[in-house]
């Protein structure tokens, strides 16, 4: 990685993901809640590779989907696919309790964002994935998935 991130501000899980998984399959492993738009899963992108390592960021300030493209390529890191970001939260299910994750991809138009999140919110854990329109601002306390370019 070419730049340096602050010091407790990176943590790393390695995953193999069953690259055959459909978006809802992957999503439903994590045994959580889905608040899902089935429209917004079926444009998850998918990465090749079955064994991944994980980088999880996160930044002391809001940033929209935007600035965190730009920060992780700072850094070397693109943003992770979600169903890599599931089979994180499929092997740790207590995970997201700790840190809440997330990661984002364009939509087929290249106009909107779309976000995967993986949190507890109301005291329960649940699974979100939506499009988002204009640049989606995420705060300091959600860690943001990605992988090596």
């Amino acid at each position: 990685m070419s730049n340096t991130i602050p010091s407790g501000n990176i943590i790393s899980r390695s995953v193999t993901v069953n690259l055959l998984l459909s978006p809802m399959q992957a999503l439903e492993a994590t045994g959580q809640p889905l608040y899902v738009i089935k429209s917004v899963a079926e444009t998850m992108p998918r990465c090749n590779k079955s064994k991944q390592e994980v980088f999880f960021v996160k930044h002391d300030r809001w940033m929209g989907c935007t600035d965190w493209s730009v920060y992780l390529d700072s850094l070397g890191l693109k943003p992770c696919d979600p169903y890599t970001l599931a089979k994180v939260n499929e092997d740790d299910r207590e995970f997201a309790n700790k840190y809440p994750n997330r990661t984002h991809w364009r939509d087929c138009s290249e106009t909107h964002w779309c976000v995967a999140i993986f949190a507890r919110w109301g005291g329960k854990r649940r699974v979100d994935i939506y499009k988002i329109t204009g640049d989606g601002y995420w705060n300091s306390t959600v860690w943001f998935a990605s992988v090596l370019k």
